[in-house]
């Protein structure tokens, strides 16, 4: 493997259907948005995500740095993400050739607050892919990479360049925002 160079802020990946993620989501219990608090209480972020609450999917702190596959937790199989995997993988084939998603977890933005523009750092965001499909959003929720800002529309799979240039996000709604963030390799 080897680092990537990103000359983008954005790069449209495709479309999926999110229809049966958003139903989940609607019925889904408070609790497991509060369950993983690792990225809101990590120091070297000096709160960049303090607004935000996540629900690990393919994730432990290991699997960022030994671009193994992160455990799948038990909110995977109760989001049914196996279903979800197997209808995006081919648009991740076709756009980055063979692979496999190295880590992935949801994340919610709360109302009216912001995520601080800031770059990502680790050597598995340096050698991976970083897209962020929007499950729940709406025109009031503006993405922001190196200058430049974008409503990411619900069910899009976007790239980012996060780790190359500053990247935030501002919620100006009284909804929360749902991304999915997967790395891929």
């Amino acid at each position: 493997l080897k680092n990537i160079t990103m000359d983008f802020n954005f790069k449209h990946i495709g479309n999926c259907d999110v229809s049966k993620l958003i139903e989940k989501f609607n019925n889904i219990d408070e609790n497991v948005w509060l369950g993983h608090q690792y990225r809101q209480n990590m120091k070297k972020g000096k709160g960049t995500h303090r607004n935000t609450n996540s629900i690990e999917i393919l994730w432990d702190p290991e699997c960022l740095k030994n671009l193994e596959i992160g455990t799948k937790s038990g909110n995977y199989d109760l989001l049914e993400m196996d279903e979800f995997f197997d209808s995006i993988k081919p648009l991740y084939e076709k756009e980055y050739g063979d692979g496999y998603f190295l880590h992935a977890l949801f994340t919610r933005l709360k109302p009216n607050t912001d995520i601080k523009e800031h770059f990502d750092r680790g050597e598995s965001l340096t050698l991976s892919k970083r897209t962020h499909i929007p499950i729940k959003t709406n025109p009031n929720i503006k993405f922001k990479v190196g200058g430049e800002e974008k409503y990411m529309k619900s069910g899009e799979i976007w790239e980012i360049n996060n780790s190359g240039k500053k990247h935030g996000v501002i919620n100006n709604s009284n909804e929360y925002r749902i991304h999915l963030i997967i790395d891929y390799i």
